[in-house]
């Protein structure tokens, strides 16, 4: 029991840390798309903004890679490698995708802080065709993320709730599996996350920023400060439903842990709660803020609990 215990303390944290920073890789150069308009349209906190959230997502794509690898050198085994297998040649072009999206965040990041610099010694009313550019790149690498990651992870959950195929999956059967209610649910659940995270993100950087600076920059950051805020409430207030969702999904077996099977499972879905309405309260206390940015921070230690929660209730239902 001590070895479960610790064994899941470990395996908790590990995939805490992983989802953060995979949530924000994902998200990240999306946001980047947004970010570099409004610059360009002559939001002086943007292009402060642009190269730090360049530098965010090329920082947690690689620490998400590197926690990944560790926290699947830790859980492989047989069985594992035979789930693995079972995709056939795809968890190869998914390593394949992360280098690749790797290698566009990072030219992006360089990119985009140079334009930054230019945007600020010389502003400019109409975007430049670097511009498109960029963000053609950036939607690339954040949609690439999306596509391969969760749902590759999700398609490997769903083979181990089921016999394991004897041969590797064909196109058209990993392309159904695609489909599937429980990779839907979970794909869904895992972008809302990574909305809500990068959300947090963005108004704990806005807040530091809105205290080191005065006049009409101050009120510019205070701007993508309440808009960080937004994507926290909105995200996490859809992620009740998406997450009923995911709990339909559940096999019964899993199902029964989380409502009464286990007193560890019970406590754990007690402290997601108070995580999660703690998050809440904070986002829309900070939100209502008039010429104040008090709440950034808390709503960003806030999250890291409630992933946390999540990530240890996503252990005991494996």
């Amino acid at each position: 029991a001590e070895r479960s215990m610790v064994s899941h303390l470990t395996g908790s944290l590990l995939l805490a840390f992983q989802l953060l920073s995979v949530n924000v890789a994902m998200i990240a150069p999306l946001l980047m798309i947004l970010i570099e308009f409004r610059a360009w349209r002559g939001d002086p906190a943007a292009r402060e903004l642009l190269p730090k959230v360049g530098l965010l997502a090329t920082k947690t794509l690689l620490l998400g890679g590197l926690i990944g690898f560790l926290h699947g050198w830790l859980l492989w085994n047989d069985d594992y490698q035979a789930l693995i297998l079972a995709t056939g040649s795809r968890w190869v072009f998914t390593i394949a995708e992360f280098g690749f999206s790797f290698v566009l965040v990072l030219a992006v990041w360089i990119f985009a802080a140079r334009a930054s610099r230019k945007l600020i010694e010389r502003p400019a009313s109409r975007p430049s065709w670097g511009f498109w550019i960029r963000g053609l790149l950036l939607f690339a690498a954040g949609t690439n993320l999306i596509y391969h990651f969760p749902v590759f992870f999700e398609i490997i959950s769903v083979l181990r709730q089921q016999p394991i195929p004897d041969e590797p999956l064909t196109s058209a059967e990993f392309r159904a599996l695609i489909a599937h209610p429980t990779v839907v649910s979970r794909t869904l659940h895992v972008v809302l996350a990574a909305i809500a995270t990068t959300g947090a993100m963005v108004a704990w950087m806005a807040q530091r920023r809105f205290n080191k600076t005065e006049g009409s920059l101050r009120q510019a950051w205070h701007r993508w400060y309440r808009r960080g805020l937004h994507a926290v409430l909105g995200a996490t207030s859809l992620q009740f439903f998406v997450g009923f969702w995911v709990a339909l999904q559940l096999p019964r077996s899993k199902a029964n842990t989380l409502t009464g099977g286990s007193d560890e499972a019970l406590i754990v879905i007690g402290l997601a709660a108070v995580a999660i309405t703690a998050l809440l309260h904070a986002a829309i206390r900070g939100i209502l803020e008039r010429e104040k940015a008090t709440y950034g921070t808390a709503t960003a230690l806030w999250l890291i609990g409630a992933v946390y929660s999540m990530s240890w209730i996503s252990l005991l239902t494996r």
